[in-house]
């Protein structure tokens, strides 16, 4: 069957009709072929009829966001790479049995959300599919695969996945077979969570420059916001999988070797650490936005696949013997190292500081001195808990040992002995936190983690600075003078 691309669904005048939803080539009354692709679906709603925490009432309002507040639009428009387009029509519970009569699989399936992209003559110039899945339910293998299917013979090559289910990267997917079957059918796969789609659309309500310019399709994101938040549909990263236990107390106790059976159970906490992470890099976005979109990378590095990233940290947990993330934040003073160590059962946060290229290691010193100074007296109750946790780590050039400072003593100068000649390497500020057997709990380590970095970036980090080495001044010479007639 040669695909739809060339028989009307994209890229031919099309006529609409909403009475039956069938789409049909406005030039063409001939074979089946030839008249059109029946299409049963139904409006994407604003105010959908039915409980607000269903799923397809979820999927209603979350595409109706799409038609009615443009900026919104373009936002995930840009993410997928799809032309921006005043005329879209969204539809909902979307299926072609006439097409696929000879798949009974394919003639009863339903695509949550079809997006029709068409220009002012009403010819539709690209589609996108949506899959949609609310509070602990995950995406289907199966499902995703018959739809990917289903997609390539509609010529339709954008799908788009929403679930709870975290990734590090909206380009990626939590089923890397489905991923790479999309590759295979050359359709462009993306996965974006209801909790990112919530912050997107809270940066965006917030924004007072580059945000929602009409006033009604503010009220509007603003009300959409609010029901995320109330419905049910999303719900964040809260427990590991049930192999956390005994896996975090086999790699702690100093006897670790990964057989078979270790590795099995590395391979599913790998991929509950990297939602885990993602969802936290979430949270701390969200806990920052306030007039502006912050997003939070964790990414390790620029390019790296999924399955890389999974190789790195299955490779450090059985080697290393910890789990490890690294949070990039907008204009933060470098990245936030989080770090948890079964053996020690501790949560480590580490962060490098700036300081001055030129002068004595003294005044460099007293200017990282001065950022504790300001978190001490802004976030003083927050302060107080992470400075007796907390250690200001000098590395100095040519030394052996690093010198360690815990903030209390590093305050005053006179307890910060180092030789005046020293050069310095780098200053860290780490914060070090033992849960003790909290650490093996699947729920309590995660909910540690989450309170210490959230607290920890609020209470300190926030505070410093990157040193910027100032512009150059122009030498101030004798003057020349000159006279009147000289000028003349």
């Amino acid at each position: 069957m040669k695909s739809i691309l060339s028989k009307g669904l994209v890229g031919k005048n099309t006529t609409i009709n909403y009475k039956n939803l069938s789409i049909t080539p406005a030039d063409s009354k001939e074979s089946v072929d030839e008249k059109g692709i029946e299409m049963y679906a139904s409006k994407a709603r604003l105010i959908p009829i039915g409980k607000k925490d269903d799923e397809l009432a979820v999927a209603s309002v979350f595409l109706s966001s799409l038609k009615f507040i443009k900026e919104f639009r373009n936002e995930i428009f840009d993410m997928i790479k799809v032309s921006k387009a005043n005329n879209i029509i969204c539809l909902k519970e979307v299926s072609f049995p006439l097409l696929f009569a000879d798949s009974d699989e394919k003639k009863k399936a339903r695509f949550d959300g079809l997006v029709l992209l068409t220009n002012n003559k009403g010819d539709i110039k690209d589609a996108i599919i949506f899959e949609m899945k609310i509070g602990s339910n995950q995406l289907d293998e199966n499902q995703l695969l018959l739809y990917l299917d289903m997609a390539k013979t509609l010529g339709i090559q954008k799908f788009v996945t929403i679930s709870n289910q975290y990734v590090t990267s909206f380009t990626h997917s939590p089923l890397q077979s489905v991923k790479k079957y999309a590759e295979k059918k050359k359709i462009d796969l993306y996965h974006f969570t209801w909790d990112g789609l919530r912050i997107l659309g809270v940066g965006l309500f917030r924004s007072s420059t580059g945000g929602i310019e009409d006033e009604d399709q503010l009220e509007i994101m603003g009300e959409i916001n609010k029901y995320y938040s109330d419905c049910g549909a999303i719900k964040t990263f809260e427990k590991m999988s049930d192999c956390w236990k005994p896996l975090m107390r086999e790699v702690g106790s100093g006897n670790f070797v990964p057989n078979t059976e270790i590795k099995k159970q590395i391979s599913t906490i790998i991929l509950d650490w990297i939602q885990q992470e993602k969802d936290l890099a979430f949270k701390l976005g969200d806990k920052l936005t306030d007039s502006e979109i912050i997003k939070v990378s964790c990414e390790k590095k620029t390019k790296q696949s999924i399955d890389e990233r999974i190789k790195e940290d299955e490779k450090l947990l059985e080697t290393e013997k910890i789990l490890q993330s690294i949070y990039r934040i907008p204009n933060a003073v470098s990245p936030l190292e989080v770090t948890m160590d079964p053996t020690r059962k501790v949560i480590k946060q580490q962060f490098l500081v700036s300081y001055p290229e030129d002068g004595s290691i003294k005044a460099k010193l007293a200017f990282i001195r001065d950022f504790l100074k300001s978190a001490q007296k802004k976030s003083q109750e927050g302060f107080q808990f992470f400075s007796n946790y907390t250690n200001v780590l000098v590395i100095t050039k040519g030394k052996n040992d690093d010198l360690k400072y815990k903030i209390s003593d590093f305050l005053k100068p006179e307890n910060v002995i180092i030789d005046k000649n020293a050069e310095l390497k780098k200053v860290y500020i780490v914060s070090e936190i033992e849960i003790g057997q909290d650490f093996y709990s699947p729920v309590k380590s995660i909910a540690y983690e989450e309170k210490y970095v959230l607290d920890f970036y609020e209470s300190i980090m926030q505070y410093f600075k990157k040193w910027i080495k100032p512009a150059p001044k122009v030498e101030v010479k004798n003057p020349v003078e000159v006279t009147e007639n000289e000028i003349e």
